[in-house]
């Protein structure tokens, strides 16, 4: 590829020093793809050949953990699942003490070039979000109806193209995965980089549901949710009198 302007690289650095939350960080993620143009051309012209990996780290890692970054309730699990039969690269989990509850996830892929590969692992991240889906359910003690408003979004990415889907119950045993989004496509050049800002509003959009996700079930798992307190009359006692 090209040189890039390493003009741009420090303005997007200095920038993101001045600002907080989500513009700080549309900005340290925009400065870290111009510093993969700057500082590691190589990694670019070499997507095609290094491992899967590798590409996770040097492309993806780094734009998911800005995105999640003072998001306190969220914890980002690489590598690792819950599921031992399915091997999900990326868990999304709410961390409360030393327990984590899976939200989302995100399956990697090097290349989209084996149809069969991407679809196993199409498969292998629905039937996840469904088992994450099934968890929350359970967790909210949820009836059908309150069942039918909880979503799971999952990703699949590809070289370096993501997409995401969206799990959800519509009767008991049915459920339905419906595309969310648009495709994101991550920048090889400075030409493409405009496109992708554009795109990242949909990235901060699966963040904020994310969050308000965890929120929500951690203020769920904090509830005192014991029988005490819950009886509906007063007992009778020998007809003793109670005055207040």
């Amino acid at each position: 590829m090209e040189k890039a302007d390493k003009k741009k690289y420090n303005q997007y650095v200095s920038s993101s020093l001045i600002y907080d939350g989500d513009t700080r960080k549309k900005l340290e993620i925009l400065g870290s793809i111009y510093k993969v143009f700057v500082f590691k051309a190589n990694d670019i012209d070499s997507w095609k050949t290094v491992s899967e990996w590798t590409l996770i780290i040097k492309m993806w890692a780094n734009t998911f953990e800005i995105l999640f970054e003072e998001e306190d309730d969220v914890s980002l699990v690489w590598g690792d699942t819950q599921n031992e039969k399915l091997k999900v690269d990326l868990r999304i989990c709410l961390k409360l003490h030393q327990d984590y509850y899976d939200i989302a996830n995100i399956e990697f892929k090097k290349d989209g070039d084996k149809i069969c590969t991407t679809k196993e692992d199409e498969a292998k991240t629905i039937v996840e979000g469904k088992t994450i889906l099934i968890s929350l359910c359970q967790y909210y003690n949820a009836n059908i109806n309150k069942a039918k408003n909880i979503k799971v979004v999952i990703g699949q990415f590809c070289g370096l193209k993501g997409v995401f889907k969206q799990v959800r119950l519509v009767a008991p045993g049915a459920y339905v995965v419906e595309k969310w989004g648009n495709t994101i496509k991550y920048p090889v050049n400075e030409k493409m980089v405009e496109s992708f800002a554009e795109k990242l509003e949909q990235l901060f959009v699966f963040k904020s549901n994310i969050s308000n996700a965890a929120k929500s079930l951690k203020d769920q798992l904090l509830e005192d949710d014991s029988q005490f307190g819950k009886i509906k009359a007063f007992p009778k006692l020998n007809d003793d009198l109670f005055i207040n």
